[in-house]
C-alpha cells in the first residue's frame, strides 16, 4: 500500500508531500491516498509549524531559513507565521554574507541575531556590525569575535541598553585582551539567559551578573589578569537581590564548566549549591599539590546525583592526568539522562602516582559506589615498591569495583602489586572484584594473576575471572 500523502487541490498551491513543504502542482500529484489541508483550522497548520520548528532546533540557523522558505508558499501561511512570531521563536540572521539593508527592510521589526564570528572581519564587515548594533532595541543574540578592538562608534553602541538580548558569546582570539567598560551595556541585562567571554576582561561583571536573573549558562574562559574577579564577587553578582553571606543555591545550573587553579575552585564551590547539576568539566592545572576538598562536598549537595558507577583514568605524558565518571541511567529511563563528570589535571612536572592517590582520596565519598574502573597509562613504570604501594592504596579507594581494566605501560606494575595481596588482606583490597583484565599481558604478569586470585579464593571472596589477551613474551 502507498505512503498517504497530502495536498491541496489547486493548481499552484502548497502542498506538503512525503513530509516536504513547499509549491507545486497539485493535481499532477494525484496519486495514492490524499487528504486537503486547506480545510484545517489555522490553529492545527500553525502545530504543524510548530512542530517543524522542533525537528529543526528552535532558534537552528536551520529553523530560521525554513521558516523565510515557508512565507513565501502562500498568503495564508504567510499570516500564519507573522501573527506567531514568539510561539515559532522568529528571528533575523545577520551575518557577513547577509545584507544588513535587505534583511532589516523586507521583513517585519522581529528580533536580530548577530553572528560575526569564524574569521577575521573586513572593513565592510565592521561597517555591517556598526549597523545591526544601531538597532540594540531589537537585538536578542550577539556573537561576535573581537579579533581588533571595537571601534569609537562600536563603543559608544555598546553601551545602550539592549532590552531583549538573551544571548552573548564575545571571543578574542588574538591576545588582544580587549577590556569591557563598566558602562558596557548600560550594565543590565534583564533577559541574558547565556553569556560566554573568550579572553575578555570585564572588571565590572558582577555588577552585569546581578541584573542577569534569568542567567542559566555562564561562561569564563581564559579571562586575562586584568579581568580577575574574585570568587566571592563573583557569587554575589550571582545572588539576586542582595548578596548573602551564607552559601547561595543556584538552582538553574545544570552544567558547570571550570578551567583554573585549585584555589579559585575551591573558593567557589565553598560559596554555591546547585541542586540540578547534571554534567560538570573542570580542568586545573600550575598547582604542585591538588586541594580539592571543596569538589567533593560541591558534589554531595547536588540533589538528583545518583554516584557514579563507571570511572575512567587516563594518565598521559608529560605531566597530564584526566578522570572521567559517569552515573548510567537506569533502563526504561528517558535518553540522555546519564550524568558525567571530568576532572582533568596538568602537573607542573612529571605525574607521580601518589598524586593521583591525593586526588581520589579526597574524592572518596563520590566515588564509593564506582563498579567498572578502566585505568589506561601512557607513563613510563617506575617499577619500585614504592610504586606498588600506591597502586594498592589507589584500589582501597574503589572498595566496591567489581570489573577492573587496566590497559597501557602500568599494566605489569599492577600485576606485581596484586601480587601483594595476602588472604589476610584480600577483604580491604578489591573485595567485591569479580572481572580482571590487563594488557599488555606478560609471562610474568601470569604468575603475579595466578597469586592474587589464588587469595581471593582462599579469603571466601567471590571467584575473580580474568580476561586473558594475547601473552607477550
Amino acid at each position: 500500500m502507498p505512503e498517504p500523502h497530502v495536498a491541496i487541490f489547486s493548481d499552484t498551491s502548497p502542498v506538503l508531500i512525503d513530509g516536504e513543504l513547499g509549491v507545486g502542482h497539485a493535481r499532477e500529484e494525484l496519486s495514492g491516498n490524499f487528504s486537503t489541508i486547506e480545510g484545517l483550522p489555522e490553529e492545527m497548520v500553525l502545530e504543524i509549524f510548530y512542530f517543524y520548528k522542533l525537528a529543526c532546533g528552535s532558534f537552528s540557523l536551520e529553523w530560521q531559513k525554513e521558516w523565510q522558505k515557508l512565507v513565501h508558499v502562500c498568503w495564508q501561511w504567510r499570516t500564519i507565521i507573522f501573527a506567531s512570531q514568539h510561539r515559532l521563536a522568529l528571528r533575523l540572521i545577520c551575518t557577513p554574507k547577509a545584507s544588513i539593508k535587505q534583511t532589516l527592510d523586507l521583513w517585519p521589526a522581529f528580533p536580530i541575531v548577530a553572528r560575526y564570528s569564524g574569521g577575521n572581519l573586513s572593513p565592510d564587515d565592521r561597517d555591517k556590525i556598526t549597523a545591526v548594533l544601531q538597532q540594540h532595541d531589537r537585538i536578542c543574540e550577539i556573537n561576535l569575535d573581537l579579533y581588533h578592538p571595537l571601534s569609537e562608534k562600536e563603543s559608544q553602541i555598546m553601551q545602550e541598553t539592549f532590552p531583549l538580548l538573551e544571548c552573548l558569546v564575545l571571543c578574542s582570539w588574538q591576545g588582544t585582551d580587549p577590556v569591557l567598560s563598566s558602562t558596557f551595556l548600560s550594565g543590565s541585562v534583564p533577559r541574558l539567559r547565556v553569556l560566554h567571554l573568550y579572553g575578555i576582561a570585564f572588571p565590572a561583571l558582577p555588577r552585569l551578573l546581578s541584573s542577569a536573573s534569568d542567567l542559566v549558562d555562564l561562561l569564563l574562559h581564559r579571562v586575562p589578569s586584568t579581568g580577575y574577579i574574585s570568587p566571592e564577587a563573583l557569587v554575589s553578582g550571582l545572588n539576586t537581590p542582595p548578596p548573602l553571606s551564607e552559601q547561595i543555591t543556584i538552582s538553574t545550573l545544570i552544567q558547570l564548566t571550570f578551567d583554573g587553579p585549585c584555589n579559585y575552585l575551591n573558593d567557589l564551590l565553598s560559596r554555591i549549591s546547585a541542586p540540578s547539576l547534571k554534567h560538570a568539566k573542570i580542568d586545573l592545572f600550575d598547582q604542585p599539590h591538588f586541594d580539592i576538598s571543596q569538589l567533593s562536598q560541591f558534589l554531595g549537595r547536588v540533589e538528583s546525583q545518583r554516584l557514579p558507577n563507571v570511572a575512567q583514568a587516563i594518565l598521559y605524558l608529560p605531566g597530564a592526568f584526566r578522570y572521567c565518571t559517569q552515573s548510567v541511567a537506569p533502563a526504561g529511563s528517558p535518553p540522555n539522562t546519564s550524568e558525567c563528570f571530568n576532572l582533568n589535571f596538568a602537573f607542573p612536572s612529571r605525574f607521580e602516582l601518589f598524586q593521583l592517590n591525593q586526588i581520589c582520596q579526597q574524592i572518596s565519598s563520590f566515588l564509593s559506589g564506582v563498579r567498572a574502573l578502566d585505568i589506561h597509562t601512557f607513563v613510563r613504570p617506575l617499577g619500585s615498591d614504592e610504586d606498588f604501594a600506591q597502586w594498592l592504596n589507589l584500589f582501597h579507594v574503589f572498595s566496591r569495583v567489581e570489573q577492573l581494566h587496566i590497559t597501557g605501560r602500568s599494566s605489569l606494575n599492577v600485576a606485581y602489586a596484586l601480587q601483594l595481596i595476602s588472604a589476610e588482606i584480600a577483604a580491604d583490597v578489591l573485595p567485591t572484584l569479580r572481572e580482571l583484565t590487563l594488557d599488555p599481558f606478560t609471562s610474568e604478569s601470569r604468575e603475579a594473576v595466578t597469586s592474587f586470585v589464588d587469595a581471593h579464593k582462599v579469603a571466601g571472596l567471590p571467584a575473580i575471572s580474568f580476561r586473558q589477551p594475547m601473552v607477550i613474551e
